[in-house]
């Protein structure tokens, strides 16, 4: 009768893994509409970047090594990028079904939550992108998953989960920023609270700050952090005016050959980084050069003006925090992708070209961003009722998810400057906070 029982037992379980396994696979396949749709895995201007760097194994300013590897051993000249952004959808899928098991969610009630992510948020525009931000939130929910739901989960899922940690904050210097604050932040919820949980999920942290100035310096030559964060944030001060301050101050000074251009400075981040040939930052060395003036121009800017320095910073947090909008920059007009596509995927150009990304000037999304934005801030509402007035593992989710948007806004918004894809690729986490929040209200009231 035992054994019966415990061969019974077994096939159950199976059973209901066979049926989340089914689930992740369909889920995966609605993470890939836009892909299937635009007849070509979606592109952006920094993709090329990130295919040179894991075929030509250098560093490159902004473009992870690791990411570009990610790209060279998953994509093949059989199938180009596709296999990419399956991998990409796969994961996207596995955590956040993960995150719904851990609240007692059924099959069907996943499948439901992964439609609606993947129609009524922007997070299908990602997972279809070949950029790292497909693996932003899935960092952010491994975090919660090993910190308040580790109990839940078997030692295979949680080193799994730890692995995608590590490779997350190795694709994209902002996942390390993020990462390292929310892992701050719980290590201070844990200091406080005095008690044995949440786990601060600290190992894939510090296996990533080991392993990326490692790896960067054994493959690509250069041993530290991804080049070039100094220079985006020179970017943000120029469109604040803040460089221009100091510059008045300072001027003319054989430090900062800036000052040839202080009057010519553009208020605008992306016209200082991107600008053509003239421009005043390629006359002082460009993206690669102008690092050691950049993080003059910070350090002095922040000596010189702190208050201002500090009221600039806070108002990048808030616009970012609030900015996000479905497909931002998704156009046509992608030469160097289209570039290095033609270099490493001959034989898919043509396939590429005739994709509906590259048949018009810009994707035009008007119709769908107005209804993403809708299901967001009906979602937000939800999800801080059910924290209101719901269990102790509804307020946790909750804050823990604010926690996130914000730390994103700041290392975004503050060390960058605002774009609504920045936070785009994060906010729809309100949408499956809210799902998991009812799901732990209905599992309370059964």
């Amino acid at each position: 009768m035992a054994e019966r029982s415990s061969k019974k037992l077994i096939r159950e379980n199976r059973a209901e893994q066979n049926g989340y396994s089914a689930v992740i696979l369909l889920g995966s396949l609605f993470l890939l509409w836009p892909a299937l749709a635009n007849g070509w895995p979606l592109v952006f201007h920094d993709t090329g970047g990130y295919l040179d760097r894991g075929y030509l194994l250098s560093l490159g300013f902004g473009r992870s090594l690791y990411y570009g590897l990610f790209l060279r051993e998953a994509s093949n000249q059989t199938l180009a990028l596709w296999p990419v952004i399956i991998i990409q959808s796969l994961i996207n899928a596995w955590v956040i079904v993960l995150c719904l098991r851990t609240q007692g969610a059924g099959h069907r009630f996943a499948l439901l939550v992964l439609i609606a992510v993947s129609i009524l948020t922007g997070q299908a525009f990602f997972t279809s992108q070949i950029m790292p931000d497909a693996f932003t939130a899935p960092m952010v929910l491994s975090l919660f998953l090993l910190g308040f739901r580790g109990q839940a989960l078997g030692l295979p899922t949680r080193v799994a989960l730890y692995v995608l940690v590590t490779f997350s904050c190795l694709v994209h210097m902002s996942h390390l920023g993020l990462c390292a604050g929310l892992v701050l932040s719980m290590a201070l919820w844990r200091f406080v609270r005095m008690r044995p949980v949440p786990v601060v999920p600290w190992t894939g942290l510090v296996a990533a700050l080991v392993i990326l100035p490692v790896g960067n310096g054994i493959i690509g030559g250069s041993f530290g952090m991804t080049p070039g964060g100094s220079v985006f944030v020179l970017g943000r001060l120029v469109q604040d005016g803040l460089v221009q301050q100091v510059l008045d101050d300072v001027c003319p000074d054989a430090r900062f050959k800036l000052c040839a251009f202080k009057d010519e400075l553009p208020r605008n981040a992306n016209d200082f980084l991107w600008g053509g040939d003239e421009a005043a930052l390629r006359q002082i060395g460009g993206l690669e050069g102008a690092g050691e003036e950049a993080n003059a121009l910070i350090v002095e800017s922040i000596r010189r003006h702190p208050v201002n320095n500090a009221a600039a910073a806070a108002r990048a947090l808030i616009q970012q925090f609030f900015l996000f909008r479905t497909g931002d920059e998704l156009g046509a007009f992608l030469w160097h992708t289209r570039w290095r596509i033609e270099a490493y995927f001959p034989d898919h150009l043509q396939s590429f070209d005739l994709a509906l990304q590259q048949q018009k000037d810009k994707a035009d999304l008007t119709r769908i961003d107005p209804l993403h934005e809708l299901v967001i801030l009906l979602s937000a509402a939800g999800l801080g009722l059910f924290a209101f007035r719901g269990s102790p593992d509804s307020r946790v989710s909750a804050l823990f998810i604010l926690l996130a948007l914000v730390g994103n806004a700041a290392v975004c918004g503050i060390f960058s400057n605002p774009q609504p894809r920045y936070q785009d690729r994060l906010i729809w986490v309100v949408v499956l906070g809210a799902f998991m929040a009812y799901q732990q209200r209905q599992k309370g009231k059964s």
